[in-house]
């Protein structure tokens, strides 16, 4: 994943580097055993569901981490993770699971 927002977070002196080192491992392994799961075309990034749960899941296991350090540690954007954590689906591809939009259009034409 290229052309990250967000800074490699600075462990240096933090009570908790251990954590950021074991969220990092985590979300390497995920990605490593979902391949496509977390792309990058373009200037735009595109998530799986389940690579979006798996991030929710590891924001809960994690509550202790400070956001940025949490979203630097997952190479992630912040406002990417907080939209997620407040239910939003930003950035999340969903084309696995639900027809396309132009598909559905496409749909409705033919019904018309």
């Amino acid at each position: 994943m290229v052309n990250r927002q967000t800074p490699p977070p600075d462990v240096s002196g933090m009570d908790h580097g251990a954590e950021l080192l074991a969220l990092a491992i985590e979300m390497l392994r995920f990605i490593q055993r979902n391949p496509g799961c977390a792309q990058s075309i373009g200037t735009h990034e595109r998530y799986t569901d389940e690579f979006r749960r798996f991030v929710l899941d590891l924001r809960r296991r994690y509550a202790d981490v400070p956001m940025a350090e949490f979203a630097a540690s997952t190479d992630l954007p912040q406002g990417t993770v907080e939209d997620w954590l407040c239910g939003g689906r930003r950035d999340v591809d969903t084309a696995a699971g639900a027809p396309s939009q132009r598909a559905r259009r496409g749909a409705r034409a033919r019904l018309a």
